[in-house]
């Protein structure tokens, strides 16, 4: 290694900044003027600037006049770093060349960065994966004047082990509000050029994530319905591969609503074993997967069941399941 990227901070965030407004959804925080997490509004920073690796020296990258940064990363071939660039209203990828520290913006529709907070280079660097607002987007939708009606919540006889959540969505207008932040476009952008090519149509965007020739894509949608009981982490999602079209090509995981019914007292089952064969003869409820190299998949599975089952059975007992939950297409 040459030199080491660096944020340059500049102390805690000051009052002003952590007092804009944003909205609260279920345990999603949204600055809703900028269009991303609340985290990237509070926690960003200054500048960037490349170390060496051999003597120390700093080299500074340029960034955007009044613009805080956040989530450089190197490209494949390290001639150069893309980041966000954070203004009041809006989120921009930028690119700075690493041999003249110069920055270019890439983006000109403004990054959607409310749950798909970061972007991803595809392995060739020549595209860049994201999530941007939707063409003809709908205005935000406006508060109702007078509540909708009642809320009504109906305890059943189901043995209910829910926890109590610090921040759960408690009107429609909520829900309303969660759908039109979580909406955005999945796109390829070409790095040299700056051609956007749209993925598919907008959906509920959870996270994306290229194959490393850019030609498929792994995408996490948030599915309905909504909930009242529980947090936004725990809507049920799908889980699918895409081409560069947007064609569905499978569908990898379907899981529904989490609402904390089910006993979690007692370890989960062993998992069934997969192998190879079809994927429809494939189940991937218990794992996630992630591009590796060669195109395959790999079990990277984090979900707090699994994390329970490892400390609770012996090392072997995990890497049996770890050996049944991988697979390759």
């Amino acid at each position: 290694k040459k030199w080491f990227l660096d944020e340059i901070g500049d102390g805690p965030v000051v009052m002003k900044t952590f007092a804009k407004p944003f909205h609260e959804l279920g345990g999603v925080f949204i600055d809703h003027r900028a269009n991303r997490a609340r985290a990237l509004t509070i926690r960003n920073n200054v500048g960037i600037q490349l170390v060496s690796a051999a003597d120390g020296t700093k080299k500074a990258i340029q960034i955007p006049a009044g613009a805080r940064v956040s989530n450089a990363a190197w490209s494949p071939d390290s001639s150069s770093v893309a980041y966000l660039a954070h203004t009041d209203d809006a989120s921009h990828i930028w690119i700075a060349d690493v041999a003249t520290g110069k920055s270019r913006q890439l983006t000109k529709t403004p990054v959607l960065a409310t749950l798909v907070s970061n972007f991803e280079y595809t392995a060739d660097g020549k595209q860049i994966a994201v999530v941007l607002i939707p063409d003809n987007r709908a205005a935000m939708p406006a508060a109702p004047s007078a509540p909708d009606g009642p809320t009504v919540k109906i305890a059943d006889s189901d043995k209910n082990r829910l926890r109590t959540f610090p921040s759960l969505m408690s009107t429609t207008y909520q829900k309303q509000l969660l759908e039109w932040h979580v909406t955005g476009q999945v796109a390829l952008i070409d790095v040299q050029k700056g051609v956007v090519k749209k993925v598919g149509q907008p959906v509920m965007v959870r996270s994306v994530d290229a194959s490393p020739d850019g030609k498929y894509l792994r995408v996490t949608q948030m599915t309905k319905p909504f909930s009242y009981d529980v947090p936004v982490s725990s809507f049920g999602q799908v889980e699918e591969m895409w081409n560069a079209d947007g064609k569905m090509l499978a569908k990898l995981s379907d899981r529904p609503t989490n609402l904390g019914v089910q006993d979690d007292t007692q370890p989960p089952a062993d998992p069934p074993a997969t192998g190879g064969g079809p994927a429809s003869s494939r189940r991937r409820t218990t794992a996630s997967c992630s591009w590796t190299r060669s195109a395959r998949w790999r079990c990277r599975c984090r979900r707090s069941c699994c994390a329970r089952s490892r400390r609770a059975r012996s090392s072997a007992w995990a890497a049996r399941v770890r050996s049944r939950s991988t697979f390759a297409w």
